[in-house]
């Protein structure tokens, strides 16, 4: 049997009653032979039962729980494709997806990745707006369209390179480039709405291990260092928004998932800092505001007063960042006390 052109890797923990929509929008999807890889990542609900009516059409792995990065890395290992698209087991997949992200990849040899935009998804309601415009998760303070077009420069489109996709979306904007510091101030490379170049993915080494949260803006980040990317302006899925997912996390674990990307990824890149000192002072401003944050919630007051201090000493002057402090301060130690 010839390999496929494109895996899904689909990894399952929780919500078992969204699993089933989600697989069935991958298999309806317009690209041919694509293979589905599940990988049950140690959950406690009968995912095999779930999947019953779809087996022949699934490979299917189980492992013990390690987080969503590793259990991507076991899906990436078993998969046989070219390209490698990395699917959220409660989201639904649009039916050219696949498609028109593998034939970005093949018109973009260099490339290790094609992102996309997502529409919000509440209760069978699609929202008209798009989940990349709604949220600013950084330190880029510029709106979407000019972050993108001051990282890209001029966009293309699928009909100017004659790429096969909808003709209603023929028109939307492809923009390819180098891109690291535009990656480092804004995550909007998802990795639920992201296809990948399988070959650089294992090159890469896969995701970082010790995150169990904002892995795939670590992993992102360090492609975004070696590889060109292309962002396809369009929606590929319909992501859902309930309780309990990963991506709406208390804002305590979210501080410390940004600080821990930060440090890991950025803080000691050299080469980065020497280029664009301005938004690495920032990332770590923040980095260090919402690690104090995080550290006051956890009682830990100690490293707290450390982190204030590393953030007064880099922004001596940032008002704001001191009325949220204090406010976060008051909250924790005073109020919480009664």
């Amino acid at each position: 049997m010839s390999a496929p052109r494109v895996s899904v890797v689909m990894t399952a923990y929780s919500h078992p009653e969204f699993i089933a929509e989600a697989v069935e929008s991958i298999l309806a999807q317009d690209e041919v032979g694509a293979e589905l890889v599940l990988v049950d990542d140690g959950s406690s609900c009968d995912i095999p039962a779930v999947i019953a009516p779809y087996k022949d059409r699934i490979r299917y792995i189980r492992q013990n729980n390690t987080g969503l990065g590793p259990a991507r890395d076991t899906g990436v290992e078993a998969a046989r494709g070219q390209y490698v698209a990395f699917c959220d087991s409660d989201d639904v997949h649009l039916p050219y997806r696949l498609s028109v992200h593998a034939n970005l990849l093949d018109s973009y040899p260099e490339a290790a990745q094609v992102f996309s935009d997502l529409q919000t998804y509440i209760d069978g309601e699609v929202l008209p707006t798009t989940t990349l415009r709604e949220r600013s998760l950084g330190v880029d303070e510029n709106d979407f369209e000019t972050s993108i077009r001051a990282a890209f420069g001029a966009p293309t489109t699928g009909r100017a390179r004659g790429l096969s996709m909808p003709e209603e979306l023929a028109d939307r904007d492809i923009y390819y480039g180098r891109v690291p510091a535009l990656i480092a101030a804004r995550h909007l490379a998802w990795g639920g709405a992201s296809m990948f170049r399988r070959s650089m993915l294992l090159t890469l080494g896969g995701h970082d291990p010790l995150l169990r949260h904002w892995e795939d803006w670590s992993l992102v980040s360090r492609l975004s260092k070696r590889y060109p990317m292309i962002f396809w302006d369009a929606p590929v899925l319909l992501y859902r928004q309930h309780p309990g997912q990963n991506t709406k996390l208390a804002g305590s674990i979210n501080a410390r998932s940004y600080r821990d990307v930060v440090f890991r990824v950025w803080k000691n890149d050299a080469s980065f800092a020497a280029e664009h000192p301005d938004l690495l002072r920032r990332m770590l401003k923040l980095a260090a505001l919402r690690n104090a944050s995080y550290l006051l919630e956890q009682r830990e007051y100690a490293q707290a007063r450390a982190d204030i201090l590393s953030y007064v000493r880099a922004a001596p002057l940032d008002r704001h960042g001191y009325t949220a402090m204090v406010r976060n301060i008051m909250h924790q130690v005073l109020l919480d006390r009664f």
